[in-house]
């Protein structure tokens, strides 16, 4: 029974231990691959939609479902 234990306690220690390899090989990006997949941002643009003061010009000039329907289009983008 002790030995049972034993192999259970080790073979779950095993798979965590395999697991954590696993995770953390593919998490690590390299620089070339990193380089390729960075797209560049109109800051110009995102400012515009996370603006506070923008979304309330919105919310008084439009009807609610227009603005509904805007505000998730902004929030997709």
């Amino acid at each position: 029974m002790t030995l049972a234990i034993i192999l259970v306690v080790a073979a779950a220690l095993a798979l965590v231990f395999i697991l954590s390899i696993t995770v953390s090989r593919s998490l690590q990006v390299s620089n070339t691959s990193l380089a390729g997949r960075i797209q560049p941002l109109d800051l110009e643009a995102f400012r515009n939609l996370t603006d506070a003061a923008e979304d309330e010009y919105l919310r008084r000039h439009l009807r609610p479902a227009d603005f509904r329907r805007v505000r998730r289009e902004r929030l997709r983008a």
